[in-house]
Parts: structure tokens; C-alpha cells; sequence
């Protein structure tokens, strides 16, 4: 156990309800704050055990057990004038040329996204939406140090490729 430390966990820890939440319960215990923000795997709907309609569904279902563990999943200023920033975000497919369009395109077929997100762009936009407020909050800030961090690139600057 690390009772003073922080975990980070940056997405794609199970698809599974049932294990997500007893991984996240056994987490807790060993850490004085655990982050988390989801990952393209997390949002699978594969399993009949699983009653997410949509990978949407599923998202908000997994950060209200979060919530309800003590995982955090929103940004956090701590008294030393750090911040912790969370952010949600899904593949942009702008953030590829034409080498790579091909192997991102539709890059998860285990997530399901309601119809009116349409494609993985509006899957990233919407989701970088969420991120807004804490965003906004943080910017106010004065000499805070701000560390961020995603399951998915936030900038295209940093994809180097499909590989």
C-alpha cells in the first residue's frame, strides 16, 4: 500500500462492470487519491453481462462508480497549487495524414456511440466539450502547475504515426 502517494490510470483497465468496479475497490484502499479517465477499451460493449445500450452509456455508468469508490475523475487543485487535470477525449481523426487515415478509420468497432455522434470525430469532439469547465477553471489559476493527462493524444503535434 502507498497511503500517501497518487495513482494515475489512464484508461483501458477492463470492459467488464463486474471487474472494473472490484479493481477500482481494491485500488482505493491502497492510495490516498487514484485518477482515472477511461480508455477506448473500457467503453467495449461486447459482453450480454454488460447493460450499457451504447459506449456513451457506458462511460457515464463507469464515472458514477468511480464517484461512488472515491476515484476521481475531475480536476483537483491541491493546496500546493498543483492541479490535476483529467481529460476525456476519443481518436481524432484529424490529427493523421493520408498514410494513416486508413488504419484509424473507424478505429473501435467494439465501441458502440449513440447515432447522433456520428462518426469518431464528433466522438472526439463531444468529448473534448467535457473537458471545458476544468479546463476554463485551471486557466484562471495563477503559478499553478498543471499536469493533465488522457488515455487518447489531446494534441496532434504528438502522433508520430501508426507505427
Amino acid at each position: 500500500a502507498r497511503p500517501d502517494d497518487a495513482l494515475i490510470v489512464a484508461g483501458d483497465v477492463c470492459s467488464e462492470p463486474l471487474l472494473f468496479e472490484k479493481f477500482f475497490g481494491d485500488v482505493v484502499k491502497k492510495f490516498k487519491y487514484v485518477f482515472y479517465v477511461p480508455g477506448n477499451h473500457d467503453l467495449w460493449c461486447l459482453s450480454e453481462g454488460d447493460l450499457a445500450s451504447d459506449s456513451l452509456t457506458k462511460m457515464f455508468r463507469q464515472l458514477l462508480v468511480c464517484d461512488r469508490l472515491g476515484v476521481i475523475t475531475h480536476s483537483v487543485r491541491f493546496s500546493n497549487n498543483v492541479c490535476l487535470v483529467p481529460l476525456l477525449g476519443w481518436y481524432d481523426p484529424s490529427f493523421v495524414d493520408g498514410d494513416a487515415e486508413d488504419w484509424i478509420s473507424g478505429f473501435d468497432p467494439f465501441c458502440r456511440w449513440p447515432d447522433c455522434l456520428g462518426d469518431d470525430a464528433s466522438v472526439a469532439q463531444f468529448l473534448a466539450s467535457l473537458n471545458e469547465a476544468s479546463v476554463r477553471s485551471v486557466r484562471q489559476l495563477e503559478n499553478a502547475v498543471v499536469l493533465s493527462f488522457s488515455h487518447f493524444l489531446p494534441r496532434s503535434s504528438l502522433f508520430e504515426g501508426a507505427g
